[in-house]
């Protein structure tokens, strides 16, 4: 895989700037660093967001005690419950640039009145914080604002962005047949992280849950 080519798929809309001092706090490749810093990473993909920030989830308030006090957890980015996120209310209409993390909203919201965007405020409330995982070899996990599990998404940040790729040459392709097409994705996400789709909370069993919901919806 030629990463700086695939990375140039994305339209520049598509892409946020990850700055090198950021990338310095994970391991990965200095050709998937090098490309990342000059081109970008992946912004959005269906709810997924990223912002890239590397923000410890310790002072993120709408956490648990029991997470935030005990994990080495850096947050890159959020798997956004309703989509309002960059979609519905574009980032900036309240003052921010797009790829602005999740603690940059909330503290805009509490200058601007957070009862004005309200649906803004219950994404960043409750939108799954997806996090690089300090405590266990950078394996890149996401958790519920409002639990204690922590859920697996890849192995590290360079299997996340392959994953991501993959997804994109799904998502945009021409569907012929679906079912040979789906079953061609799960291969190609497991070739990638065979942990990935383990069981039904993993990241990339959601994703594939929502195609096949959004498949089966389309034909009835």
């Amino acid at each position: 895989m030629n990463i700086q080519s695939e990375l140039e798929l994305f339209s520049e809309k598509s892409l946020i700037k990850v700055s090198r001092e950021n990338l310095d706090k994970v391991d990965i490749p200095p050709d998937y660093r090098e490309a990342i810093i000059k081109i970008g990473f992946p912004y959005t993909m269906w709810n997924l967001r990223f912002s890239m920030e590397f923000s410890p989830i310790s002072i993120d308030e709408f956490i648990l005690d029991d997470i935030r006090k005990s994990r080495n957890l850096l947050t890159i980015g959020c798997k956004s419950l309703g989509g309002t996120l960059g979609f519905l209310t574009p980032m900036e209409d309240i003052g921010l640039h797009k790829g602005a993390s999740l603690l940059d909203i909330n503290a805009r919201l509490d200058i601007i009145g957070r009862e004005r965007h309200w649906d803004v405020f219950g994404e960043v409330k409750h939108s799954l914080r997806i996090c690089v995982d300090l405590d266990d070899n950078q394996k890149i996990v996401y958790i519920n604002p409002s639990g204690k599990d922590i859920y697996y998404c890849n192995s590290n940040l360079k299997n996340l962005l392959r994953s991501i790729l993959v997804y994109r040459k799904f998502a945009t392709g021409e569907v012929v047949n679906f079912d040979e097409e789906i079953e061609a994705f799960k291969k190609e996400l497991i070739d990638i992280d065979p942990q990935c789709l383990d069981n039904e909370e993993c990241l990339w069993s959601n994703v594939i849950w929502a195609q096949v919901y959004d498949h089966e919806c389309y034909e009835y």
